[in-house]
């Protein structure tokens, strides 16, 4: 409860990163909106930096439509909180330490119910 309202102030307080910057890509080829994709050889196995929304829908059809996988075990490794706003991640961030990430805890889990409680205070 604590995490979820120390999260809900972070956010009340409008002060976002972008996750994606300049030269972000250092891996080749590159596939947009996700930030240096990569495969372990000779496995199903891929990694990438925070996608943006539309790279995660473009990289699911590519794997289910055009290389026929038939399931998908997303796992998001962020430490911090991701907001999407339309295809853009953002982060949150403390503006009274605004280069750190912001750790909400194990039990951060901002729910919908939360984000519109959130809205309407």
């Amino acid at each position: 409860e604590e995490a979820i309202r120390y999260g809900l102030s972070i956010m009340r307080e409008g002060f976002v990163k972008v996750d994606h910057f300049e030269n972000i890509y250092r891996l080749t080829p590159k596939y947009e909106g996700a930030p240096n994709l990569r495969q372990v050889s000779g496995f199903e196995i891929y990694g990438s930096g925070q996608p943006n929304k539309s790279s995660i829908l473009s990289l699911l059809d590519v794997w289910f439509n055009k290389q026929s996988l038939t399931k998908c075990l997303w796992i998001n490794m962020r430490s911090e909180p991701v907001i999407y706003v339309k295809d853009i991640s953002l982060g949150p961030r403390d503006p009274k330490h605004p280069s750190e990430n912001v750790h909400i805890g194990d039990e951060g889990i901002i729910t919908i119910d939360d984000l519109n409680q959130f809205n309407a205070e």
